[in-house]
């Protein structure tokens, strides 16, 4: 799965894959930047497609005639 991060001081934000068991890995530690911020995880949605799983929308009485 990928997760959101970012820093508490720099604001940096980025993206990592990992496991959902070691999803808080990163979590609390040093940020890259060097300004003494730690790593927090962000929310994010899941990547979600309905694309073929749906059929189309039709209006009422609008489809193939019986």
């Amino acid at each position: 799965m990928i997760y959101d991060y970012y820093c508490d001081k720099c604001d940096k934000q980025w993206e990592e894959s990992h496991s959902i068991a070691d999803r808080d890995k990163p979590v609390g530690q040093a940020c890259p930047c060097g300004k003494g911020g730690k790593i927090c995880r962000g929310v994010c949605a899941p990547g979600l497609s309905f694309e073929g799983s749906v059929s189309k929308i039709r209006k009422v009485g609008s489809g193939p005639k019986r």
